[in-house]
């Protein structure tokens, strides 16, 4: 490798240099890899041609170009402690994920070479970049869930402490009394009713059950999660507003996936808010559907990446990686359901979800 960082003007070697970058082209195309050398800071000098099928670029697009401009921004630090120094290994491996062309990420795993000149210095960096299977894309998408479960196991801890310091509270209070006040043993037992309810949507959560499709409230659902969502959204100074019809509207569904959908798309909402405002609920019948749209008034999603959402990798959060939102979309699917999306840069964004009614063929 270390030939196609000389700089040498002699006719022979010029002549070697192209065979070799022929040899990795070839080998690159054999082995469906793609080679990228950079300089030392990460200035990409060589790529071979098979980056279009793998990124979308051209060539000429990435040369002098940083490769940690192509990395998602939580996958930065792993490139810039080598650039920096931090890192000792002459033989690097780490996942990431690459900003392909169209504006989706792709994990890979990147390989990665130091160059070393005759004094023994890195001079240059030899990448290489591997597609990752599918298996370590699910394990990915098992991740993102888990962090998802941790945020609301957060959330959780501090709803449940309010009610034991009232229970803790109201104890005290019987136990300085000698006669035995009916109005404690309702509060107490309202409060242990709530952590109750609280805990069990979490565990429903973290561990759902089987397949299980049933007639359900799909108001119900809603409220079930809003239980693990409603303090962020206080916290927030967002005000939740709720526009429900008369008629109870009952889905076919598996209460605790939609449950999923649920919370993964307020989750949504709420975050793309970043001053206080209202979230509008609307749940309604609609032909042999059950509609329910959450509208935020968030920063909105430009026109042209609307038909990108849903795609794994892709999101418009700068902490985000798409894939809570591909799950969305999947599990919706499922149901024989769809996911309807509205939304206007700087005005807000609206995620209707249409469930069937009764049993779909």
């Amino acid at each position: 490798m270390s030939i196609l960082s000389q700089n040498q003007t002699d006719h022979e070697n010029d002549k070697l240099i192209v065979i070799v970058k022929q040899i990795m082209e070839y080998i690159s195309n054999l082995y469906n890899h793609v080679f990228i050398k950079s300089t030392k800071d990460g200035k990409i000098n060589f790529v071979t041609s098979n980056i279009k099928s793998v990124l979308g670029y051209q060539e000429n697009e990435l040369l002098n170009k940083n490769l940690q401009d192509l990395v998602h921004e939580n996958d930065c630090k792993q490139l810039l402690d080598l650039f920096n120094g931090r890192v000792s290994q002459h033989f690097y491996k780490i996942t990431l994920r690459l900003k392909k062309k169209d504006g989706i990420y792709l994990p890979i795993i990147l390989i990665i070479n130091p160059i070393i000149n005759q004094v023994k210095n890195i001079k240059e960096y030899f990448y290489v970049i591997k597609e990752m299977h599918i298996t370590q894309v699910d394990n990915l998408l098992q991740s993102d869930k888990m962090a998802l479960i941790g945020q609301l196991a957060a959330g959780v801890a501090h709803e449940i402490r309010n009610p034991l310091t009232s229970l803790k509270g109201f104890i005290q209070l019987m136990k300085s009394d000698t006669k035995l006040n009916m109005d404690y043993l309702e509060i107490m037992e309202s409060e242990i009713d709530r952590i109750d309810t609280i805990s069990n949507e979490l565990m429903a959560f973290a561990k759902p059950s089987p397949k299980d499709y049933q007639l359900h409230n799909l108001q119900s659902i809603f409220e079930n999660c809003m239980t693990l969502l409603e303090r962020e959204a206080i916290q927030r100074k967002i005000k939740v507003v709720r526009k429900f019809e008369d008629e109870q509207v009952y889905v076919y569904c598996d209460d605790q996936k939609i449950k999923q959908v649920i919370i993964n798309l307020v989750k949504n909402a709420i975050e793309a808010m970043e001053k206080p405002g209202c979230l509008t609920v609307q749940l309604q019948k609609k032909d042999e559907f059950g509609m329910l749209s959450i509208q935020d008034e968030g920063t909105g999603i430009p026109k042209d990446l609307l038909e990108k959402l849903g795609q794994p990798f892709f999101t418009t959060k700068t902490s985000g990686n798409g894939l809570g939102l591909m799950m969305c979309y999947k599990i919706i699917e499922e149901h024989h359901g769809k996911i309807h999306v509205e939304s206007e840069w700087g005005v807000g964004s609206t995620f209707t979800i249409y469930l069937p009614t009764s049993p779909t063929q």
